[in-house]
């Protein structure tokens, strides 16, 4: 296999006038020794308000670089984004007789610090993993918030070590990182793309890259973590949505369900140790994502995964799947299922782990 010979990072964004030149600093571009004539910025505006936009016009024109890009993405929504993102990748591909297997995505957000030769390190994973293959960063909270909130990270520890003896291991683990992953463009288009969907009540579905992972999967695609390159987590939704961030693990959950998690929770407050209800659902969350999604994937891939406990009770509700139905751009579903499964038999899976 030919090694990566350009590679893009596409970065989404909406009013990150505060954030988006320190993370493309970080990544290299912007400074005096630029990351090469190989490696290109694709700055993707979703409706900006702020001076986000101007913001961009003026680092691409002050280095008069031709290698950023900067494109307008009219449709709102991360996903919609980051697929108009990768579609202008495809077009210059086109333009510049670049092989799409040879041209590797780096997905990265806004908001984010990236590690000393990010770009370089994700690089040399790709060429070394090959085809069919998505690479992963490490991913890292800064050291000022690891200080400052230990408390916070320190509840989360304790709930997570205290379920991770029900999750699935690591080989069929399916959360991806969205801010923390690259591919090779040819991998992206093979196995379907990012997917704009809606649920039954109309909120468009989050967590894109993990969709299209697992869509990856029944491709027989695989996972690359790599130790060498690393992200800095932005922690601003956790100053702003601390009691939401805690109770879903992290996971974005959709416009309804987050409505309706403040309307049952309005009197809750993480720092006053009134944390009953969302550790629940921090417990649920994370015997979702880690145990029973990777179970019900392989079932409908008609696999079999070691059971415990959860798993076995959850195979009782779930419905059955194959692989040809979430093929069919209907990966989601199995997501929809297990969070479907935990809402309506909470109390039966909080009382199993409770009482082992």
């Amino acid at each position: 296999m030919k090694k990566i010979a350009h590679v893009f990072v596409v970065i989404p964004f909406f009013n990150e006038a505060e954030t988006l030149l320190d993370t493309c600093h970080s990544l290299g571009f912007g400074i005096d020794k630029p990351p090469g004539d190989d490696i290109s910025l694709v700055l993707v505006n979703n409706n900006s308000s702020d001076a986000s936009e101007y913001i961009a016009a003026q680092f691409k024109e002050r280095f008069n670089n031709q290698s950023i890009y900067i494109f307008n993405q009219p449709t709102q929504g991360i996903v919609p984004t980051r697929i108009a993102g990768n579609q202008h990748v495809r077009e210059i591909c086109y333009d510049r007789k670049i092989h799409e297997s040879l041209a590797l995505i780096i997905q990265a957000d806004a908001d984010t610090i990236y590690s000393q030769n990010y770009i370089n390190s994700m690089r040399i994973g790709a060429d070394q993993a090959g085809l069919n293959t998505l690479i992963e960063a490490d991913t890292r909270y800064p050291d000022t918030f690891i200080n400052e909130d230990f408390g916070f990270l320190k509840a989360c520890l304790e709930i997570d070590q205290a379920c991770e003896k029900y999750f699935c291991d690591e080989h069929i683990d399916l959360i991806v990182d969205d801010k923390a992953v690259a591919y090779r463009l040819k991998d992206y288009y093979m196995w379907g793309g990012h997917q704009v969907v809606f649920n039954d009540s109309g909120d468009e579905l989050l967590a894109e890259t993990t969709r299209l992972f697992m869509k990856a999967k029944t491709f027989g695609a695989i996972r690359l973590k790599t130790t060498a390159a690393f992200v800095i987590h932005s922690v601003r939704n956790i100053h702003t949505e601390r009691e939401l961030v805690f109770a879903t693990a992290g996971y974005p959950r959709e416009a309804g369900w987050v409505k309706e998690f403040y309307r049952n929770n309005d009197t809750l407050n993480f720092d006053q140790d009134n944390r009953g209800l969302i550790v629940d659902l921090r417990i649920l969350h994370l015997l979702g994502l880690f145990t029973i999604l990777p179970a019900h994937f392989l079932n409908a891939n008609g696999l079999e995964t070691e059971k415990n406990a959860v798993i076995v009770h959850a195979m009782e509700y779930l419905p059955k799947r194959n692989i040809h139905e979430i093929r069919d751009k209907k990966i989601h579903l199995l997501i929809e299922d297990v969070f479907g499964v935990l809402n309506e038999k909470k109390d039966e899976f909080l009382i199993l782990v409770r009482d082992k």
